[in-house]
């Protein structure tokens, strides 16, 4: 019987594969039964071959490969109806897990959890610099409606990497990720701790974030691709915020603030002029046409993210005017710089 099912979605991961792979190793082995599933996106380099000879000595890892690449949400949605594990973490290839999943999953069985949470850690040049602590009590027990009023934070609780989650709980939930977009894990998580009947909270790291060596990652990328994903996201999220509105007016309160900064922080003149006038219609269809109409419904808007939302092919216009002034304005910048 598998006790623990590591799920990974990998996508030119070459360089950092065997990092993550080993580091579950080091710190399962002997300890808990466990399996590792990675799921190869159609990678261009070699991680599929580096997955195929590891296997060759660890049989607890297993690979899948996609035909087509349907970024991360649909690998790890794969990866969850294959896992033969009681519990799943969804962890990333360029990342690695820490001591403390052990012990969160063990609370988790032994309390009969739907989800199990630990800390994140920062880890730059191999040393924690950071970690993000949920102010719950160490070991303590909630429903997962209590839990998102009393103690979710957006920046904090979002990522599903720092949860060991009941398996059959997913598979009943049935809301799976995003598929064919970035930023597939805000707006699930948000569902999944919400309807979770009990979660609980172990203060030990269990997940090292490596952001700093991460450069490919879309958290450090910005183009018309992460962009219409970063607000389609926050659409998403503000619609379930408006269902559990009446139930739950803090978490409602929490969400919909996070959702505001993110559309008004991707919707900026100084940002979109960035680009060409198609290139930011290209945003415009990444987001979505019912998504835009949606976040139009709502109130409380600056002006500029207002017209993004309300009236995008003024803003296309408004940008075909801006774009050559903005880019000469930053040619002249570098030219100063270069004569300082």
């Amino acid at each position: 019987m598998i006790d623990v099912s590591f799920i990974i979605p990998a996508y030119n991961a070459s360089g950092t594969i065997v990092r993550m792979l080993e580091s579950i190793r080091s710190v399962m082995e002997g300890k808990v039964a466990y399996e590792v599933i990675v799921i190869d996106d159609c990678s261009k380099d070699s991680t599929r071959e580096i997955v195929k000879d590891y296997i060759q000595s660890h049989s607890e890892v297993k690979l899948l490969c996609q035909t087509e690449n349907h970024r991360q949400g649909a690998a790890r949605n794969k990866g969850l109806h294959v896992a033969k594990g009681e519990y799943v973490m969804f962890v990333d290839a360029d990342d690695t897990v820490a001591n403390g999943v052990v012990e969160v999953y063990q609370f988790a069985k032994d309390n009969n959890l739907d989800a199990s949470m630990g800390v994140l850690a920062f880890v730059e040049n191999g040393q924690v610099v950071r970690v993000n602590e949920t102010p719950m009590k160490d070991k303590e027990i909630l429903s997962g409606r209590d839990f998102a009023e009393l103690y979710f934070i957006t920046a904090v609780n979002h990522p599903p990497v720092i949860y060991v989650w009941r398996k059959q709980y997913l598979l009943d939930t049935n809301s799976p990720f995003v598929e064919d977009r970035r930023y597939e894990d805000g707006d699930w998580c948000d569902k999944n701790i919400y309807f979770c009947k009990s979660i609980g909270y172990v203060k030990q790291i269990l997940y090292h974030y490596h952001y700093a060596e991460n450069v490919n990652s879309t958290m450090h990328t910005t183009n018309t691709d992460t962009l219409g994903d970063w607000v389609n996201m926050a659409y998403r999220q503000w619609r379930f915020a408006d269902e559990i509105k009446d139930d739950a007016p803090l978490f409602y309160d929490k969400l919909i603030y996070n959702c505001r900064y993110i559309v008004n922080g991707k919707f900026r003149l100084r940002l979109l002029s960035r680009f060409t006038p198609l290139r930011v219609r290209e945003i415009f269809e990444r987001v979505g046409e019912r998504a835009l109409k949606y976040l139009a419904s709502k109130d409380g808007w600056p002006l500029f993210p207002s017209l993004c939302v309300r009236y995008p092919r003024l803003v296309i216009g408004i940008i075909a005017v801006v774009y050559p002034l903005a880019t000469a304005g930053r040619w002249l910048t570098s030219i100063i710089r270069e004569l300082r």
